[in-house]
């Protein structure tokens, strides 16, 4: 099976097609059902981030842990800023640091701050993939947000599956399509015997039917 963007544009159009329209927006879904995998064997899982060609057409919260011009210039352009003060106040009300996780797709941090991130916050961070990537003082804050809307993630953790959003409803049907091509190039660079471990992979929206491919 090729998982070329043509693949994917038939198999989006099906999934058009089926159900009825939401009062919200929906998302849509790349499901990966794989083969040959042990996941006893802590070298065989993986949390990888792909970029795609086209933006996700819904609002992607990104929190940064910095201070100062950084956490400014970040919360002008709609990030969550948890400042020095805050994280110490996170410390000590567990439930709060996991809304906090299970709210954002991803997190950045002041490259200063990244050793207390993972010393305090890197039991409920790491599980779900969602620790913090460094960044300098003097970061292009635009840009970043601009690349995170046009990143998702891959992770092979408990069971042979996997599941990413490569766009919503509001997406074009090529949109999708070449997004999803483009994750499954990722994976299969990653795997360590490409396609022939993929067993077959699903479009599914929100509320809708899962579309074989």
């Amino acid at each position: 099976m090729s998982y070329q963007t043509p693949a994917f544009r038939e198999a989006i159009a099906k999934m058009r097609g089926q159900g009825k329209e939401r009062k919200f927006v929906e998302s849509v879904e790349l499901l990966i059902s794989l083969r040959d995998v042990n996941l006893k064997d802590p070298a065989q899982r993986f949390s990888l981030e792909s970029m795609v060609p086209h933006a996700i057409k819904r609002e992607i919260k990104i929190g940064i842990f910095a201070d100062g011009d950084l956490a400014t210039r970040a919360g002008n352009e709609r990030f969550t800023v948890i400042t020095n003060d805050r994280l110490d106040n996170l410390v000590k009300n567990p439930k709060e640091i996991k809304a906090l996780a299970d709210s954002h797709d991803f997190f950045l941090a002041d490259r200063q701050a990244m050793a207390k991130v993972g010393r305090t916050l890197g039991k409920v961070l790491g599980p779900r993939g969602k620790m913090p990537k460094p960044v300098a003082p003097n970061a292009p804050i635009p840009e970043l947000r601009a690349t995170y809307f046009k990143t998702v993630k891959l992770r092979l953790r408990e069971n042979p599956c996997l599941n990413t959003r490569i766009g919503t409803v509001a997406n074009t049907d090529e949109e999708l399509a070449e997004n999803a091509s483009a994750c499954m190039g990722t994976l299969i660079g990653k795997l360590p015997r490409g396609a022939q471990q993929v067993k077959k992979v699903y479009i599914k929206r929100t509320m809708g039917a899962s579309v074989l491919v």
